[in-house]
């Protein structure tokens, strides 16, 4: 049997865009996205890139910092992307879009475990 864990973020997670927009599940690191049907390797934030990801690879005091900044951002922003998902929940363009990506993410773990029971919980 295996057991999946999802967290709210892998829907953030899931899609490039949703991430740039997000203040809440987003560390502005590279991240990894599954995009019609390839692995592909993108920044959630247009914007510093350069310097994020100099920061990352030099100096983890930096990186500290960015990271703490990034979390203040967060929690005194009154504007993220998931303020609309909330509002609008799968009617969101976004996040129908990460659902997508997650089913189809989760048909190709379906496919390559044939019988195991797969039990998943939030």
């Amino acid at each position: 049997m295996i057991l999946w864990q999802f967290c709210t973020n892998d829907f953030i997670k899931n899609d490039n865009e949703l991430e740039l927009y997000s203040f809440v599940n987003s560390n502005g690191c590279q991240s990894t996205y599954w995009v019609d049907g390839t692995v592909v390797h993108l920044f959630p934030k247009k914007s510093g890139k350069q310097v994020r990801e100099w920061i990352n690879r030099h100096s983890r005091l930096l990186y500290f910092v960015v990271t703490r900044l990034g979390k203040l951002r967060a929690v005194t922003s009154d504007y993220t992307v998931e303020t609309d998902i909330e509002a609008q929940g799968f009617g969101h363009l976004g996040f129908a879009r990460s659902v997508r990506v997650t089913d189809d993410l989760m048909g190709h773990v379906r496919a390559r475990l044939w019988t195991i029971p797969i039990v998943a919980f939030a």
